[in-house]
């Protein structure tokens, strides 16, 4: 009888031992979840004092700029951006580029991109890594006329904005052009923007 009561005990004891290691490692994996999420990414307002690349070795995965967006920006017309169906992934995208306006949708630099994401109902820009960016990113530099009424396909890898990939989210990416040649008191005026959004499941 007494065995059986120190047999019943140690099961117990066991059983107890093994509640408290599940927990504690359950704790542990929803911790590291949860501090994984909390590095998606970061807002960098006057508060953060670390410069990008300590942000990025504490290992946040997207710095995004403070400043708001120009929600206002008109859009290229007659001009079409869209994502090439089963391109999208965490790591890159391809998108389809087609305009038929001559003032403004022909002269683009196709290799020079903003990334957006959302976060709540306000949109940041995401900041590139500065050396992944392609030396010639400015869009107010060099630009060859693009064919009006042609489909260009453009390939980005999103190397230039994260090491890690995107993580999951809304996007959009936004190109940039001016009018052929800018007015110079019109700089502002005569900037206008093609964007297309996208999701990260």
């Amino acid at each position: 009888m007494m065995l059986r009561k120190v047999i019943i005990i140690i099961i117990i004891v066991i059983v107890c031992i093994c509640l408290i290691s599940l927990s504690f490692k359950l704790g542990y994996i929803n911790g590291k979840a949860k501090e994984k999420e909390e590095k998606e990414y970061i807002i960098k307002d006057n508060t953060i004092k670390e410069n990008s690349n300590d942000l990025r070795k504490k290992g946040y995965s997207l710095i995004l700029e403070a400043q708001e967006i120009e929600e206002k920006m008109e859009q290229i017309p007659e001009t079409k951006l869209d994502v090439e169906p089963g391109s999208l992934s965490k790591n890159s995208i391809i998108l389809n580029y087609l305009s038929n306006n001559e003032e403004y949708g022909v002269y683009l630099k196709l290799n020079y991109y903003i990334l957006e994401k959302e976060i709540g109902d306000k949109w940041y820009k995401v900041e590139p890594i500065r050396n992944e960016l392609n030396e010639n990113t400015d869009y107010r530099g060099d630009t060859f006329k693009l064919e009006k009424g042609k489909v260009y396909q453009v390939y980005k890898d999103f190397k230039e904005y994260t090491k890690n990939g995107l993580p999951k989210g809304k996007y959009r990416v936004v190109f940039l052009t001016y009018r052929i040649p800018p007015k110079f008191n019109e700089i502002k005026k005569d900037k206008k923007c093609i964007m297309t959004e996208f999701e990260i499941k």
